[in-house]
């Protein structure tokens, strides 16, 4: 059984800064990461991918620019990702490239970035998506 702390990592509103570590990627048994509200810059780490539970992804209200990292399509158990009010670009499109990508997310959250492009037929299953 995975313990609550090594499951969980609530750090939004702590004014965090800076780039965030590709070394977030080695910590596996996470199903719940909130980094929102901080002052996180430079691109999400395409390591987040490498945190197979991982359910629910809360980035929104930082800073981080560039592309939403395809790999994070991999993640069989998201359900939830939040990367809204940031500086992110590219299309939608560039986001489900994997095939079979994000099988389970119901939320998806896009908002407030500088993303282009209409919303694939690969994101039907989405419940609520926000662009």
């Amino acid at each position: 059984m995975t313990n609550f702390y090594e499951s969980h990592r609530n750090l939004r509103w702590n004014k965090l800064q800076d780039v965030l570590p590709p070394e977030i990627g080695e910590l596996k048994k996470l199903t719940h990461l909130s980094l929102s509200f901080n002052n996180f810059k430079g691109e999400i780490p395409k390591e987040l991918a490498n945190l197979p539970e991982l359910r629910y992804l809360y980035l929104q209200e930082n800073r981080f620019t560039g592309r939403i990292p395809p790999e994070l399509g991999t993640l069989q158990n998201l359900r939830h990702m939040d990367v809204g009010n940031n500086h992110l670009v590219g299309t939608i499109r560039e986001l489900i490239r994997i095939e079979g990508c994000f099988p389970v997310l119901r939320n998806l959250y896009l908002n407030n970035n500088y993303l282009t492009g209409g919303v694939p037929a690969q994101l039907a299953n989405v419940t609520n998506l926000e662009i």
